[in-house]
């Protein structure tokens, strides 16, 4: 009849003898928000917020983009015609395939995948980045994650693949899905139940070794590199594919970006008139 206890993580003691040492704890590494004529030294005397990379609890800012667009519905701020969606553009550095990152017994959701609640009651808290801070649940849309069939290439880069032997010619190919959804209520990030969205996220799909996927089962070193993070001289052409790859998603974006605003033209011009 007791209560079940969830099991401890891998690295709590890790992580409790590592807090021992910070006599303001380890939310300290997280930069203070100052308040009005508060001075750096005493900052954390008396803290109201934090700064925190997003990568830990959410990583796409569009559960913060949809609360801002709805309060500005609300305060007449945005023009947000009755019955119409609200039109999003995303785009993802991560995989539209992904369903975790991380590895073992250090994963955590697909930032990307975590948006979507499937029509299931959202948990209030889940495993942030690595599967190690609990952090608020970032699920703003009733549907399901998209399927398979709701992806379409857009973006195709050659590359070679030199972590596997014999070395593998392939493409990169970038994903782009648009579709219609329902919001939910998050709390959390201030999110309300009920308006439309139509979204259209371009998944960017580069593999790479630390991001997207925190050495997750897609993690993959390519020539020319497409690495986020530095690596100094131990990789010298880690970042050597960025200009190309750059220049091939911006004349790729393109034309999706223009048929998915010009739909949003059509809805807005006056009934019998043509969009301006």
């Amino acid at each position: 009849g007791g209560v079940e206890r969830e099991a401890p993580r891998p690295a709590e003691p890790v992580i409790a003898r590592i807090a021992s040492c910070f006599p303001f704890g380890l939310q300290s590494l997280a930069p203070p928000l100052l308040r009005a004529k508060q001075s750096v030294a005493a900052s954390e005397e008396d803290v109201p917020f934090r700064y925190l990379d997003g990568g830990y609890a959410e990583n796409t800012a569009l559960p913060l983009t949809l609360a801002k667009m709805q309060r500005d519905c609300g305060a007449g701020a945005m023009r947000c015609p009755t019955g119409e969606p609200l039109d999003v553009v995303l785009v993802n550095d991560g995989n539209s395939n992904g369903d975790s990152d991380g590895f073992g017994p250090f994963k955590s959701p697909d930032p990307l995948r975590a948006l979507f609640s499937a029509g299931e009651p959202p948990a209030d808290w889940v495993r942030g980045m690595f599967g190690l801070p609990s952090v608020p649940n970032p699920a703003v849309f009733a549907e399901a994650f998209p399927a398979a069939s709701a992806w379409r290439p857009y973006c195709s880069v050659p590359t070679t693949r030199i972590d596997v032997w014999p070395h593998e010619q392939r493409n990169i190919t970038s994903h782009v899905a648009e579709v219609l959804l329902t919001t939910i209520e998050n709390r959390y990030y201030g999110v309300a139940a009920g308006s439309k969205i139509r979204l259209l996220v371009f998944s960017l799909d580069i593999p790479g070794v630390i991001w997207p996927g925190l050495l997750n089962r897609d993690t993959e070193v390519d020539r020319p590199g497409h690495a986020r993070l530095a690596f100094g001289r131990l990789l010298p052409d880690s970042f050597a594919g960025h200009a190309s790859m750059a220049e091939a998603q911006l004349a790729a974006m393109g034309p999706p970006l223009r048929q998915f605003l010009a739909k949003r033209a059509v809805r807005a011009a006056p009934s019998g008139g043509r969009a301006q």
